[in-house]
């Protein structure tokens, strides 16, 4: 069975120990690569301040897990897609700037966890999908906690 990598920032973040991240400014994947070579935690790439589009951010995030990194996306402030296709990429984290209230908070949290946190459907056939085998065992995995909420990291920039 599918499963998705256990994050390396929220284990670390877990037992206390500090995290190092560094900010990418770049659409190639290969800077990516190479900080995650050089043993940073976790890569922070930006989608608002730069030209990024989903396909380097899905090469990104695939540079970042080859060497045991994780990847947070700041995401554009918008809709449910904005936020979840990041996640569905295969960032770790995404972090959405502009939170301006706590009503707003509450809407990422719904768009961006699985059910019964939030109200982000199911879809298996991403690489943040564990749930491969069919409707009845996807609801029953999701109600229970998927390993994918404990792994996945929303962050929220109050600005």
């Amino acid at each position: 069975m599918m499963q998705v990598k256990p994050s390396k920032v929220l284990k670390k973040l877990r037992a206390g120990e500090l995290v190092s991240c560094t900010k990418l400014n770049s659409l190639d994947y290969r800077l990516a690569e190479l900080a995650a070579m050089c043993g940073f935690d976790c890569l922070w790439t930006d989608m608002e301040h730069v030209a990024n589009d989903w396909s380097v951010i899905e090469a990104q995030s695939l540079a970042a897990k080859a060497w045991d990194a994780d990847l947070v996306a700041r995401v554009p402030r918008g809709s449910y897609s904005d936020h979840v296709r990041a996640l569905e990429a295969g960032a770790t984290g995404i972090m959405v700037p502009h939170v301006m209230s706590l009503r707003d908070a509450k809407s990422v949290v719904q768009m961006t966890r699985f059910h019964p946190i939030g109200r982000r459907p199911v879809d298996g056939g991403n690489s943040d999908g564990e749930c491969q085998n069919g409707v009845e065992k996807t609801r029953k995995k999701c109600d229970n906690g998927r390993h994918e909420e404990r792994e996945k990291m929303p962050a929220l920039r109050l600005e």
